[in-house]
């Protein structure tokens, strides 16, 4: 949440998705909710915005899915997915994502067929970090209990 005299994320500022979330049924709540990594309640009016956003991905995936692959026409439903054209995206279907609006593709991306975006839960790129330290942690025990068992 914003404070006063805090500047706005300028990853955020100007971007057409996050504007997007003010125009949903409750504002776009859960979606704050989910970028600060905090729980939401699915007893809440404002999770009909997060299955509103399942649905319509899912019908636009669906779309694009049963689109013969070499018709450059599927590209059309994924750009309504991701709100963006894809000049410079390539992805093969079959294709999957479960919040299209929560997605930001850079540019010169690749994506393989049977690929399934879960776009539900935005993860800080410094929690990111630790868990590939964690991960390079456990690597580095494993490495070394398989050397001493091998070795004795």
């Amino acid at each position: 949440m914003e404070h006063a005299g805090e500047s706005k994320d300028p990853l955020l500022a100007n971007d057409p998705v996050t504007e997007l979330y003010g125009r949903t049924k409750h504002g776009g709540i859960i979606f704050r909710i989910m970028d600060a990594g905090g729980p939401t309640d699915d007893r809440e009016d404002y999770v009909d915005d997060a299955v509103a956003e399942i649905n319509r991905s899912k019908l636009l995936c669906f779309k694009a899915n049963m689109t013969d692959p070499t018709d450059p026409s599927y590209r059309q439903y994924l750009e309504q997915l991701f709100l963006r054209k894809l000049d410079d995206v390539t992805i093969l279907t079959p294709f999957y994502c479960d919040m299209g609006i929560r997605v930001r593709l850079g540019s010169r991306v690749f994506i393989n067929d049977n690929v399934h975006l879960i776009a539900g839960h935005s993860r800080p790129a410094d929690q990111f970090r630790q868990h590939v330290r964690r991960m390079e942690h456990l690597v580095h025990l494993f490495l070394n209990l398989v050397y001493w068992v091998r070795s004795w």
